[in-house]
């Protein structure tokens, strides 16, 4: 009985943690941007409509789409060679301010609280059963140790990507996953780093006696 508690003991971790990857993906952009500025994020930006931000990303993209189709408009006869000069040139403008001052900005969602509330529950319950004799001590604090490094390694592993993406100029259809993931291992490396420091508070408050008696 005590080994089939253990075994399922990490399936409402995983659970919520899929969840909040499909919140992130179920927007019309496969990677949860808003308003992603030109020259985009990743390497399917579209901008059909001209207007410098990624049509799969805007959130009235589709009904801007289906409005100018049910409603097309005849272009006005003006002098074609000035106002395609004038266009070009505030287009041009338009696409490189707002490519500067919006090209690292990230409206992606990061489940910061979600997440830091299921592993709190998660360890509440793993400290439940614990002191109700289901878990022993040592399989309590493997599980939370074994997360910690999980927390630690992606972090590392992620910011490591990031940072090669970033020195080298990389722009891949990866890039938005990356930042993504490495955010939400970062925050299961502080909590579990929390729980850490409580599962071994008697260690390290004897710890600093001796260094600070000494």
């Amino acid at each position: 009985m005590k080994r089939r508690i253990l075994r399922y003991l990490p399936v409402p971790f995983l659970g919520g943690l899929l969840s909040s990857v499909d919140l992130v993906c179920g927007a019309s952009c496969p990677y949860g941007l808003v308003n992603d500025p030109y020259p985009g994020q990743c390497p399917r930006f579209t901008d059909m409509n001209g207007d410098g931000i990624c049509d799969l990303s805007q959130v009235n993209g589709a009904a801007d789409y289906s409005a100018d189709d049910d409603n097309p408009q005849k272009p006005a006869e003006t002098d074609q060679g000035d106002v395609n000069a004038s266009d070009t040139a505030n287009t041009s403008e338009g696409l490189v301010d707002d490519g500067a001052d919006h090209l690292s900005q990230h409206d992606t969602d990061y489940h910061v609280i979600p997440i830091s509330i299921m592993i709190t529950g998660t360890y509440l319950l793993t400290h439940y059963l614990f002191s109700r004799g289901y878990l022993t001590r040592s399989g309590h604090r493997r599980t939370w140790n074994i997360l910690l490094t999980v927390g630690y390694a992606g972090t590392g592993f992620t910011g490591m990507m990031l940072i090669v993406f970033i020195r080298l100029g990389i722009r891949t259809i990866l890039n938005p996953a990356v930042t993504y993931w490495h955010a939400e291992l970062a925050v299961l490396m502080v909590m579990a780093t929390f729980i850490h420091i409580h599962l071994y508070r008697k260690p390290l408050l004897s710890m600093f006696r001796q260094v600070f008696s000494s």
